[in-house]
């Protein structure tokens, strides 16, 4: 889900990695303890739930969650609260992890000065 990454929602999984980052959430952890599956999908209630519960100094609007949801919604359609009705969380969080580099990461291709 990169082209996420440019969307309005850009700057939210900035702030989620920032946030992981400093208060240590193990993000992975967060979704998989909520029942998360392996094959990388949540119910949308625990996705919604868990977000709000680990990340605790977000303020976290009704819209924000819904959208968050709803691009990465997967599964069957959610005919009574619009959407769908599970959450794709390893993409997720595969976004969030990418949404800027790392400048402590070493294994990183640098982008300066290539051709």
């Amino acid at each position: 889900m990169l082209t996420l990454l440019l969307s309005p929602l850009s700057q939210y999984l900035q702030a989620f990695k920032t946030m992981a980052r400093g208060e240590g959430i193990d993000m992975e952890l967060m979704m998989s303890s909520a029942g998360g599956t392996r094959y990388g999908t949540i119910a949308k209630t625990a996705f919604a739930s868990q977000l709000t519960s680990y990340f605790k100094r977000f303020t976290f609007s009704e819209q924000l969650l819904f959208s968050l949801c709803h691009a990465y919604g997967t599964g069957s359609e959610d005919i009574f609260n619009g959407g769908f009705e599970l959450v794709a969380w390893r993409d997720f969080v595969e976004d969030v992890e990418k949404a800027y580099p790392d400048k402590d990461n070493a294994w990183e291709e640098p982008t300066v000065g290539h051709l």
